[in-house]
């Protein structure tokens, strides 16, 4: 059975990227992945998938390690729970375009009390956290910022 993945894409102004072509691969590899219109993978969905007016994408692949990929720039995601087990109760999100608003959708179900943001140069830094949903997290910072956001 395939899992559902929905996320915002946004450009590093948080600017979202409305009707553009992001390919979905197989984490390290030029590989496309098996994409499906619905969890039951009656039907198989185009690949790349086509970002909607607000910048959503949404698609549904077997759960598993993917990289987003637009403009050349590569994102790694998780798609369902690999693992097979239990909900996942962490997030690890990758932010590797400097942004100063971060939004991301974790699919957790709940509103991670732990956001722990660490920059690319390693320090551990402090952003204004926010829930615009109960899957979304939202990160203001004061300057452009990449890095990985811990959610728990």
């Amino acid at each position: 059975m395939a899992a559902r993945f929905a996320d915002t894409v946004v450009y590093p102004d948080g600017t979202p990227i409305a009707n553009a072509p992001v390919f979905v691969r197989l984490r390290g590899s030029y590989e496309l992945a098996a994409l499906y219109a619905d969890a039951a993978e009656t039907a198989t969905a185009e690949n790349p998938v086509i970002t909607t007016g607000i910048g959503e994408l949404v698609f549904y692949a077997a759960p598993g390690y993917y990289d987003l990929v637009y403009n050349n720039n590569e994102f790694p995601i998780t798609v369902g729970n690999p693992s097979g087990g239990s909900a996942s109760t962490s997030y690890t999100h990758v932010q590797s375009v400097a942004s100063m608003t971060w939004i991301i959708r974790h699919n957790l179900g709940f509103q991670p009390g732990g956001v722990r943001v660490v920059q690319s140069t390693g320090e551990e830094i402090v952003g204004s956290v926010s829930y615009p949903d109960v899957n979304t997290v939202q990160i203001n910072f004061s300057s452009l910022t990449a890095g990985v956001a811990y959610l728990s």
